[in-house]
């Protein structure tokens, strides 16, 4: 009886976004403009130019209050004055020992703040860079097919993630990134690409945005969120399967890993769903690049429209963009261990210095949503966005979740997406509290969601259990309460093979909506 409509998920890796968040970028002082030297283009015959290591690595105390104390690097003393260059700006670091869930919160991740990239030290301080080379990986997953269960197309780029930059895809495809022929490069498992990618002819190839549980499950048991990024909302899950037991990790795509070899990288993009994302180095070292969305007008007049930058970060054009000569850019090394923050809308580039392997997560925080339903508002259409679960999940009266009781502590991956099942969450959140103690049952009751659900719907169709338990011994509701469609708590409760959650409405008196469209009918001849 319930028709539930499933949203097509925007590609993690394809999408585009639309909007840009204001971002406040305040710099104090007299600018001093410097120059770029020549970097690697996306060859990987070609070396790179390294500089020292105290050049580059700033180090940061974790206070906001000293950002506006970091200098600028400077000219060098044999650069003409009038030769153009961007404005290179080191990404600050903290010690992440120093700093605790609600410190982050507050002062780089909240909205009310001019947030900026932020590389984390000290993450996990039990990492160990030697179960991430590439022969342990070999040893450990080399046999596992490249190929996605069920893909037969070596082409098709929802079938595998092996790419490569084309330099003919400049402006005309994120990233620029290319999909590998595995029939012609006569691979098909794991082992093989890396194998590949280790003679001269392969070096180019990169193993890019893999899901981690199908191209190397047993990495998963090695990977860790850290605190600061434990509440995703693009990742909370409600569904069950026939049988009624919950799946909780095969809808995720992430964690992402990347493999690659030095001198290969990612041309400047922004990430699809415009969101933040983090990501944690795991060997090798690699450069980063990244412009903040107050810099865009310097790509060209069409940056807008089609969102595929044609700009090399590492390399500027400045004849065919002389926008750029003077642009902000904030650059960082990334090492082994270390964590990048990235906040959202911002365009980044990468090169690898060695080989390299990172994993990653694109998240959406409550600090985000505002401005993250608000991308979504624009690119769909009223009827979608109404009818869209996910955004009814995000609005509902119940939200935001509150933080963790262990909300110091990193999550290894099992945990993680165990808390994101709505299901299996134990505490109410404030929010629902707030919403039913300020309320009398007949208030609750005329509560209507933005797709016209009532309350008592609207948590049993997310399978919040502790929220739908505190409804019903909290206050006298009108538990078969219907929806536009007729449909009652129980209809949901029913379609969705949660038992637990069935048994608990029926002892409550709740009835399915045609049961009841029934009775009314009854009464009324």
């Amino acid at each position: 009886m319930v028709a539930i409509q499933k949203r097509k998920r925007l590609r993690r890796s394809g999408g585009r976004r639309r909007n840009s968040l204001p971002q406040c970028l305040m710099l104090s002082g007299a600018l001093l403009v410097v120059s770029v030297a020549a970097w690697l283009s996306f060859s990987p015959a070609n070396s790179i130019q390294e500089r020292p290591q105290e050049q580059q690595h700033q180090q940061g105390d974790g206070l906001r209050s000293k950002f506006k104390l970091r200098k600028l690097q400077s000219r060098k003393t044999d650069t003409p004055k009038n030769e153009p260059s961007l404005l290179i700006r080191q990404i600050p670091r903290i010690q992440a020992d120093n700093v605790s869930f609600d410190e982050f919160q507050a002062d780089y991740a909240s909205s009310d703040v001019a947030m900026q990239p932020i590389v984390l030290e000290n993450v996990f301080p039990e990492f160990d860079t030697s179960q991430w080379t590439r022969q342990h990986i070999m040893d450990e997953c080399g046999d596992i097919p490249l190929l996605a269960k069920g893909c037969n197309d070596a082409h098709d780029e929802d079938c595998h993630y092996v790419r490569f930059f084309n330099p003919k895809l400049m402006g005309k495809r994120w990233a620029s990134l290319d999909v590998a022929d595995l029939d012609k490069l006569g691979i098909s498992t794991l082992r093989e690409l890396l194998q590949l990618q280790d003679k001269p002819e392969g070096q180019h190839l990169y193993l890019h945005d893999a899901v981690v549980r199908q191209i190397c499950p047993p990495a998963l048991e090695r990977l860790h969120v850290p605190r600061y990024f434990t509440y995703n909302y693009d990742d909370l899950a409600w569904s069950y399967n026939k049988l009624g037991k919950r799946r909780i990790e095969s809808s995720q795509h992430y964690p992402a890993i990347f493999i690659s070899k030095k001198g290969t990288g990612s041309p400047i993009h922004i990430d699809g769903g415009m969101t933040r994302f983090w990501v944690q180095q795991l060997s090798g070292r690699k450069l980063w690049r990244l412009f903040p969305p107050s810099e865009y007008w310097r790509f060209g007049a069409n940056w807008r429209k089609d969102d595929y930058f044609k700009i090399d970060a590492m390399n500027p054009d400045f004849d065919k963009y002389p926008l750029l000569d003077g642009a902000l850019v904030y650059e960082t090394v990334l090492a082994p261990g270390q964590v990048i923050f990235v906040p959202e809308n911002w365009s980044h580039q990468v090169v690898n210095l060695d080989d390299a392997i990172s994993h990653g997560l694109n998240y959406v925080d409550w600090n985000f949503m505002p401005s993250y339903l608000k991308y979504w508002k624009n690119s769909m259409k009223d009827r979608e966005y109404i009818a869209d679960e996910q955004i009814q999940l995000w609005t509902a009266f119940f939200m935001p979740l509150d933080p963790r009781d262990n909300k110091e502590d990193n999550l290894d991956f099992h945990e993680y997406f165990e808390s994101h099942h709505l299901a299996v969450i134990k505490q109410v959140p404030a929010a629902a509290k707030e919403f039913i103690q300020g309320r009398t049952a007949q208030q609750i009751d005329s509560y209507r969601d933005i797709a016209g659900q009532p309350a008592i719907v609207v948590a049993t169709k997310f399978q919040f259990m502790a929220v739908v338990k505190y409804m019903l011994e909290m206050a006298k509701i009108n538990v078969n309460e219907q929806d536009l469609y007729g449909n009652t708590a129980l209809d949901f409760a029913l379609e969705s093979g949660n038992t637990e959650l069935s048994n608990l409405l029926t002892k409550h008196g709740g009835v399915n909506g045609l049961t009841l469209d029934k009775d009314k009918l009854s009464k009324r001849t």
